[in-house]
């Protein structure tokens, strides 16, 4: 099928406070001919996105708003951004994401077939959330999974539903038909909701050993997906019309229970630890050790009570050593250096607690006003 021949595409994209990296890339996505219109929906951007693309008059272009929104939520603002569109064919794109000439020529798009990104062979995260895909496979099942509301799996778990459809192939789309523009690597995250359901947890020690975030969100998602299969017999968010924008009936959204978010992040957690610091729920021979012990501890409440054991007591030396250990396995973590300046502010020590917070921010530039606390107790600061 040759580009000229091409059906009808419509790219889909949503946007909170990635204005700058649209702007761009639009510039890049009007290029071709037979992408015949563009869905954007702002999902509550600082900056409405009508005003930064103003300069923009091609009849391709429609920018949908949502007002009322705190959090960005993929899988509300892109199912939304797809039934907004009238072409027989989705192209699912990040806000940063750039096609390059051949894309559609690599990926002909027959009947029964989608194009999908793969995490393993992706150069850039986003890249794994492009899809290329007829409109009516994609709403056969009906779309990303609205139970899923922070970062993480939700392609996965569309990619995977997608791939339980008989009649449908996949392909990997081909990394070299696409590359993503330059951006914090913290601006994706900077509008998550990162609450926890577990009463406990946000301050719990286990809490501070999350060096992967993200990836516990991750998994804390598909465990969520797998406690709701997302199908057709779930009604989509609803939307009402505001004449200039769009708000969602929060009423409507489906509930997950507490126990079910909390059951969810006991075995998110389980996983992040175990992977992070390489230690097996069971392994006699490991090298005693505050951060093993402890791990050990954790891995054998959950395991067997659901719980998170109770925060383990330790002298001020101890809980250095503690964090020491832990940053011996992950050197770049800006939560365990942050936790370390706090412990070393606590025992007046305010010259380390000043270098472990330039550590902290160092390695999260978003993080700058709680590490930065350690500034404000020092009269001339030095690192």
């Amino acid at each position: 099928m040759t580009p000229s021949h091409l059906p009808g595409i419509a790219v889909i994209s949503c946007c909170m406070n990635r204005n700058d990296n649209l702007k761009q890339a639009l510039s890049n996505w009007l290029q071709f001919p037979d992408i015949k219109e563009i869905i954007i929906v702002d999902w509550s951007s600082e900056r409405p996105v009508s005003q930064t693309l103003a300069h923009l008059t091609d009849p391709r272009l429609n920018i949908v708003r949502v007002e009322g929104e705190r959090h960005w939520i993929l899988s509300y603002a892109f199912n939304l951004a797809a039934s907004l569109a009238s072409e027989p064919t989705l192209l699912k794109l990040d806000a940063d994401v750039l096609l390059h000439p051949n894309f559609f020529q690599q990926h002909p798009l027959p009947p029964h077939h989608y194009w999908a990104g793969n995490w393993q062979t992706a150069k850039a995260g986003c890249l794994s959330g492009v899809l290329y895909i007829h409109r009516q496979d994609f709403f056969a099942v009906n779309g990303y999974n609205e139970f899923i509301r922070t970062y993480g799996w939700d392609d996965m778990d569309l990619y995977q539903r997608l791939d339980h459809q008989p009649h449908l192939r996949r392909g990997d789309l081909d990394t070299h038909t696409t590359s993503v523009l330059d951006h914090s690597p913290t601006l994706s995250f900077s509008k998550q909701s990162l609450q926890v359901a577990h009463p406990d947890l946000q301050h719990h020690l286990s809490r501070r050993l999350l060096v992967k975030e993200r990836e516990f969100q991750n998994r804390k998602n598909k465990y969520i997906s797998q406690a709701y299969p997302w199908g057709t017999d779930y009604q989509r968010a609803s939307y009402q019309n505001q004449g200039s924008y769009l708000t969602r009936i929060k009423e409507q959204e489906y509930p997950i229970p507490n126990a079910v978010l909390a059951q969810a992040e006991h075995q998110a957690l389980y996983d992040c630890l175990r992977f992070t610091y390489s230690v097996l729920p069971s392994q006699p021979s490991s090298p005693t050790s505050l951060l093993s012990d402890y791990l050990q501890q954790v891995f054998a409440s959950l395991k067997t009570s659901g719980q998170l054991p109770e925060s383990i007591s330790l002298s001020p030396d101890e809980e250095k050593q503690f964090y020491y250990e832990a940053l011996k396995q992950t050197p770049h973590c800006s939560y365990l250096y942050g936790a370390l300046g706090q412990h070393f502010l606590r025992h007046n020590q305010p010259e380390l607690g000043l270098r472990a917070n330039l550590h902290a921010l160092q390695y999260n530039p978003s993080q700058e006003q709680p590490y930065h606390v350690v500034f404000h107790q020092l009269s001339t600061p030095s690192p």
